[in-house]
């Protein structure tokens, strides 16, 4: 029960809706572990740029979502000061 919500309140916004940043941040990083295993494991080839495109929006998405904390609405929401 305990590790749902932890799951569930991963992926919530500031609103309390479901955040599309956090849910393609996680599956750009799943893709990119997924390709780093392929990479080494089974020497298939994977091109430098596909890989760094899913690591800026990874990137991106940690800065995005990290920089919501520090927003004004944030705060008047979850009652901070």
């Amino acid at each position: 029960m305990r590790k749902t919500k932890i799951v569930r309140e991963i992926f919530m916004g500031s609103f309390g809706e479901v955040s599309s940043k956090r849910v393609m941040m996680f599956l750009s990083f799943g893709i990119m572990i997924v390709m780093g295993i392929m990479s080494t494991l089974y020497s298939m080839k994977v091109e430098q740029f596909i890989f760094d495109g899913f690591l800026y929006i990874v990137v991106g998405g940690l800065f995005s979502v990290a920089s919501e904390k520090f927003t004004t609405n944030y705060k008047k929401i979850n009652g901070e000061n």
